[in-house]
């Protein structure tokens, strides 16, 4: 991928060396099935596998004994839900939340007279609205869910604020953090919240990584996808992937010792980006300018749109819109946002990482600058 520009960082993460050379040595040595303790292979994989379980809990403040490893953050989204949403439950999430939780959301509800399922507002630029949000908690049992940080315009949520709400009023809140572990310093325990989500692509970790980690005291309630085998203390069945997992931990870890630097690194590449672009015709940004991902462009040039742009720079890959939406008629995100649909037609999607260089950003500045002049020759013509 030499001659390719990879600006599709939210959509997957390029893995990191340490992920990858976890994961070839679980592939080629430590390649035993943990559930095999009567020798010592399935001894070793076992031990790997704990190993990561303390590394992702040691990373993200949590319990070990909270964690419980799946395939990714889809997974682990419709397992709290279908697990905590029974009869007499309300569900509130986001309207912006990603679709694995809005989908399990209708269905749940559709399934029970007594279950509600309802979303709650956000502001133009993408936050929560927490009034909103409180007048539609009631006293019964209820579930919130919320997503830290969103994923096509990098919205960062108040889960501290909302999660001191939802403990006011009884409720448990699920968040999922797939868009910030690695990118953010997240506690789980420091945030107050229930259950969280991780997924391990979107920081450096394998494509089938991810896990669910929740108060352990919830873990007994947990009501599993997928039976049969035991696995995960019976909460998850299936052989493990050891290799994944581990290497979802690894690049954690990685991902976790270079916060820091690649934070500004990357926030000085996306100021770049933008002070680049800022003096085109019809140059917008979607979501809040300060309260988001440091590695999130979300926006473009009104009245060019973002797939005409994606064909004449193929050597550029980044997303319109989310790498889960793309093709849909309409972003619900951009919509719930109050975008209108000549902005979302065209919104990129542009999304900086670990990988990125400067050098990246200067040509993408250029391509795109070529790009919007060609526009402006064509309407003077």
């Amino acid at each position: 991928m030499s001659d390719v520009i990879y600006l599709d960082a939210q959509g997957t993460e390029r893995p990191r060396p340490e992920a990858v050379e976890m994961i070839h040595r679980c592939l080629t040595t430590d390649f035993g099935n943990p559930s095999a303790t009567a020798h010592r292979t399935g001894q070793r994989s076992l031990s790997i596998l704990e190993s990561a379980r303390a590394t992702v809990a040691s990373v993200l403040n949590a319990s070990a004994d909270g964690i419980v490893f799946c395939s990714g953050a889809t997974e682990a989204n419709n397992t709290a839900l279908r697990s905590f949403v029974r009869d007499g439950t309300k569900l509130i999430a986001s309207a912006i939340e990603h679709k694995s939780v809005l989908e399990p959301g209708v269905l749940i509800a559709s399934s029970s007279d007594t279950i509600k399922f309802e979303t709650c507002t956000v502001g133009e630029g993408g936050t929560v609205d927490l009034d909103d949000l409180a007048g539609r908690l009631g006293d019964g049992p209820a579930l919130v869910s919320v997503m830290h940080a969103n994923n096509e315009v990098g919205t960062i949520q108040p889960i501290a604020e909302i999660a001191a709400l939802c403990r006011a009023r009884g409720a448990l809140l699920h968040v999922d953090a797939a868009q910030t572990v690695g990118k953010l310093p997240v506690d789980f325990t420091g945030l107050g919240v229930d259950m969280m989500t991780i997924s391990g692509h979107k920081f450096g970790g394998p494509v089938g990584s991810g896990a669910l980690i929740m108060r352990p005291d919830l873990i007994d309630h947990l009501d599993p996808l997928i039976v049969g085998g035991g696995q995960e203390s019976g909460l998850r069945g299936g052989t493990v992937p050891v290799a994944m997992i581990a290497g979802m931990a690894a690049g954690l870890e990685a991902a976790h010792r270079d916060q820091m630097s690649d934070h500004s690194r990357i926030q000085r590449l996306r100021d770049i980006l933008v002070d680049g672009l800022s003096d085109l015709p019809g140059f917008f940004i979607n979501g809040d300018h300060d309260a988001r991902l440091t590695c999130n462009f979300s926006g473009g040039f009104l009245g060019i749109d973002a797939a005409l742009i994606m064909r004449s720079i193929p050597d550029v890959h980044f997303s319109a819109g989310s790498a889960c939406t793309t093709g849909t008629a309409a972003s619900h995100v951009l919509t719930a946002m109050g975008v209108s649909r000549d902005h979302q037609k065209s919104t990129m999607r542009i999304s900086l990482s670990w990988m990125t260089t400067e050098d990246d950003i200067m040509a993408l500045i250029e391509k795109l600058r070529r790009c919007v002049a060609a526009r402006e020759r064509r309407l003077v013509a």
